[in-house]
């Protein structure tokens, strides 16, 4: 794929995967960090697609971008791509009872069991990375 760039744009190219990894560079002490992404509206509106995937540190893979703004043909050879380089990746698809039957479980699991109980010490932001929190730990 390199080969069809030219350096100013090849090098552009480069500066915004750069901008991309300030995440992994801000947590470079962690061996281990999953990129996560979804697709789909869930109960409402049909079943969620979820993929996860852990890239080698400093793994280069031009034209990754939010699946969302990219064409099905560039995702297709992506994914391709992701999976060759990929460390670890999954895919994976809930049914809309599925979901409910999970937010169901999810919601008696979060409920107070004892004046100790505490909720949650990790915080998600959706397809990119999770953080931790006070107390918590680095995924």
């Amino acid at each position: 794929m390199a080969g069809k760039w030219t350096e100013e744009k090849l090098a552009a190219e480069r500066e915004r995967l750069a901008r991309m990894r300030e995440y992994e560079d801000t947590y470079a002490a962690v061996s281990l960090i999953c990129g996560v992404d979804e697709a789909g509206r869930g109960p409402l509106a049909g079943p969620v697609v979820a993929g996860a995937v852990i890239l080698p540190r400093d793994c280069e893979i031009l034209r990754l971008n939010d699946s969302k703004k990219l064409s099905e043909k560039r995702r297709e050879e992506l994914f391709l791509e992701i999976r060759d380089k990929a460390v670890a990746w999954s895919v994976g698809i809930a049914s809309p009872e599925e979901i409910d039957r999970i937010l169901e479980e999810r919601r008696k699991a979060w409920k107070p069991r004892s004046p100790k109980y505490k909720k949650g010490v990790l915080k998600i932001y959706s397809e990119h990375a999770v953080s931790p929190m006070k107390g918590g730990y680095m995924v």
